[in-house]
């Protein structure tokens, strides 16, 4: 393993550990206080403080270099070498800009807790925070070393040191959050599983439901009805598509969504009206009106084309049926991610949080222009 991954294991190794300084006041009340500045992090100079916690600094620098993490992940996500679509990485970055800072106030808050009781992290424990985004690497990596041998000390030293920040909040979370979050009973399980079964009921009933109205639709249509007025009467969906809807040949119909709609054309005539079909937004019956011939290079025939009109009910899709197990990972997953909210909430309160600059961070957030006009880039 590289010396590089080795430091992952040291205690509180935080992107925020690179450049973080004693120097805001420690003698206040907990609270939030806002300076009277108000200075864009663009206009910042490297050591000017954004903000300050319990005495920590952290500086434009530190915001400069957190944001290289994302030009690293994009790489990673994209299968790009260092160096290679420097543009794409930094747009990417730029974009996530507004990320940072709520990263670095957790990391730090969370490493200051972790300090005070004794919390450190292993490269297992961070390895086990970065697995699904190993995987998801290009090409995928099974440890944090392994990433960082491939990709070099720079940008692999980004990567373990968010993953292991990562590691340290959730494993300090689980040390001071209430000990229900990390539990998930039988009855929770159960429950979930009632509300995915009744909510399938509930679909199916309210989709036969449509589909009955439709075929009374097209009865009614069949027995002499107009299309487009049953349509305007019943569609819950472009009620003026029982008037006018496409043009179009079965050999254009190749989306999933309009598998069934072709399976009927191909024996459809004027005059005919379909069963309910399922559409990507909703349940129809499609009337033919027309039938005529496309165009055709010179002695080849034309394809056949056919003008239609429907009549759309919404459809109501069904949650996929999930395992016990399936289950029970969810919602633990569910309640890891909120037992985290609750105790970042709580160490945010009990803390002083310094802003000397104001907090007016990203006053052109999604403004941006090219270099050489003013680039707004950090």
């Amino acid at each position: 393993m590289s010396k590089l991954c080795h430091r992952i294991t040291i205690p509180c190794v935080l992107l925020v550990s690179l450049a973080l300084h004693i120097g805001c006041s420690k003698a206040k009340e907990p609270g939030t206080y806002v300076g009277g500045g108000n200075k864009a992090v663009a206009d910042m100079n490297p050591d000017d403080v954004i903000f300050c916690i319990n005495g920590r600094k952290v500086c434009k620098k530190d915001f400069l270099c957190a944001q290289k993490f994302y030009e690293t992940i994009y790489r990673l996500q994209h299968g790009v070498k260092a160096g290679g679509e420097k543009t794409a990485a930094e747009d990417f970055a730029w974009k996530n800009e507004q990320r940072v800072l709520p990263m670095l106030m957790q990391h730090t808050l969370f490493a200051q807790a972790a300090s005070s009781r004794g919390i450190a992290v292993s490269s297992d424990d961070a390895d086990l925070s970065a697995k699904e985004f190993l995987g998801n690497c290009q090409p995928a990596c099974g440890s944090l070393a392994e990433l960082c041998d491939k990709i070099g000390e720079e940008e692999g030293a980004r990567v373990a040191h968010y993953f292991a920040a990562e590691a340290l909040c959730d494993k300090t979370a689980r040390v001071i959050a209430r000990d229900g979050w990390y539990h998930v009973s039988d009855e929770e399980v159960s429950g979930e599983l009632s509300r995915v079964k009744d909510f399938n009921e509930r679909a199916d009933k309210m989709n036969a439901a449509a589909h009955a109205k439709l075929i009374e639709a097209k009865k009614e249509i069949l027995s002499g009805g107009v299309f487009a007025d049953v349509a305007k009467k019943l569609a819950e969906v472009c009620p003026e598509q029982g008037k006018e809807w496409i043009t179009t040949t079965v050999e254009d119909l190749v989306a999933e969504g309009e598998k069934g709609l072709r399976a009927w054309l191909e024996k459809a005539e004027i005059g005919d009206i379909s069963d309910p079909i399922d559409f990507d937004d909703g349940v129809a019956i499609v009337g033919v009106v027309m039938k005529g011939e496309g165009e055709a290079p010179e002695g080849k025939a034309g394809p056949t084309l056919y003008t239609l009109v429907r009549c759309t009910m919404y459809a109501r899709n069904k949650m996929e049926v999930p395992t016990p197990d399936g289950v029970r990972e969810a919602i633990a997953e569910f309640k890891r991610k909120a037992a985290r909210n609750e105790a970042f909430t709580n160490l945010y309160y009990s803390a002083v949080i310094e802003f000397p600059n104001g907090t007016n961070f990203f006053p052109n957030a999604g403004m941006r222009v090219s270099e050489g006009s003013g680039d707004t880039r950090r």
